[in-house]
């Protein structure tokens, strides 16, 4: 369930512009300082996924921590209980009143799909990434990066993923994935405090 929450349309967004060489530089230098300044976040999400597969949308919310290094809890509130945790390379999972566990650093993939799920969050992915290329786009409000996948095994899970930041925080407040089945997945951020306390435990 986590990974489908985590495609590049040919066609220029509306309301947005290319950035020039320069601004695209100052942008994602902006970017990555404000998340790497960042020693800890907590925020609100809502989920919408789309599909062909699907007769209408399905939404999904819930609460999301953050804190340095590499420490993430996604909790899905609704419609049903989910948790997903990443304390390093440990992954939990807890779902239906059962909880799994595992090390993601032995497996190739997991350790590609963690680094880069903390790489999103640090400001790496945006600033020198290792799995997607990035054009930057501008309306004023917003600073739009387009995400285009290079490395095969992440093609075939997605075709893009447009990250939307806003223009004087430098702040995410919105994901868009799209994946190659047309199917797309909309995170959008609410009630965001950065730099809050959040114990250790609470990535258990």
């Amino acid at each position: 369930m986590f990974f489908t929450i985590f495609g590049l349309a040919q066609a220029q967004p509306e309301n947005f512009k290319l950035m020039t060489a320069t601004q695209k530089s100052t942008a994602a230098s902006n970017i990555a300082k404000k998340s790497q300044s960042m020693k800890s976040l907590q925020c609100s999400f809502s989920q919408e996924r789309t599909s062909s597969m699907l007769t209408e949308a399905e939404k999904a919310s819930g609460k999301m921590l953050y804190k340095q290094p590499d420490k993430l809890k996604c909790e899905f509130t609704q419609p049903k209980s989910f948790v997903f945790i990443l304390n390093g390379t440990k992954i939990i999972m807890k779902a239906d009143g059962k909880t799994k566990d595992f090390n993601g650093g032995r497996s190739k993939i997991f350790k590609s799909m963690t680094e880069m799920i903390v790489g999103f969050v640090n400001g790496s992915e945006i600033q020198n990434s290792e799995h997607f290329s990035c054009a930057y786009y501008s309306n004023g409000k917003q600073v739009l990066v387009k995400m285009t996948p290079v490395k095969k095994e992440l093609k075939k899970i997605y075709s893009s993923v447009e990250m939307y930041f806003n223009a004087d925080s430098f702040l995410a407040e919105k994901i868009v994935m799209k994946e190659p089945s047309g199917d797309i997945t909309k995170l959008v951020f609410s009630d965001t405090k950065p730099d809050i306390q959040i114990s250790d435990k609470s990535f258990e």
